[in-house]
């Protein structure tokens, strides 16, 4: 197994019934993380609460890890997410970051697709969806599992047009 970051949530600090903001850290190098990617949550409140109870509750570990192919990964079984060493530099971990902290909430692929791009900017590790004629890519999955999360999606043609309150982000499926 990787090597875990430092995880931490201080009771005295507690404010609310969610936690001190400041006092729920995923640290790496001494710089928090989850505040950023909770930062970056900031016009979806609902998403960020769940998130953070998700945190609070301990049933989620992050650790950082040598992977082969993939960004990050979340294990549903063992509430591990696991970001790829390669990844370390600290700005583009945020997107991966909250992209499998979506999948933490239930979240499904095209929930994760839309918050991490809709919250985070290229510089920060957001990438647009992936596609591949050789295995099971995004689109796949946005076709077969729906959004878990209270997204709307309208498909027209390979335009994927998806919706959550006032944002929208629309996915184009390349050509084969």
């Amino acid at each position: 197994m990787g090597e875990v970051l430092d995880v931490f949530y201080d009771q005295e600090a507690d404010e609310d019934e969610y936690g001190d903001f400041e006092s729920l850290e995923v640290l790496t190098k001494g710089v928090s993380l989850t505040t950023t990617v909770l930062d970056r949550l900031e016009k979806f409140p609902s998403i960020r609460r769940r998130i953070k109870r998700k945190l609070k509750s301990g049933d989620v570990r992050v650790v950082w890890d040598d992977m082969e192919s993939l960004r990050g990964s979340y294990n549903s079984r063992t509430g591990i997410v696991t970001i790829n060493r390669r990844y370390r530099r600290r700005r583009v971990s945020i997107a991966i970051l909250l992209h499998e902290l979506i999948h933490a909430i239930g979240g499904t692929e095209l929930d994760a697709e839309f918050f991490e791009n809709e919250c985070c900017s290229y510089a920060d590790g957001a990438r647009l969806p992936t596609y591949s004629n050789l295995h099971v890519d995004d689109f796949d999955k946005f076709e077969r599992d729906e959004s878990a999360l209270g997204l709307n999606i309208v498909v027209r043609r390979r335009r994927y047009v998806v919706t959550y309150g006032k944002s929208t982000r629309t996915f184009t499926k390349p050509k084969n």
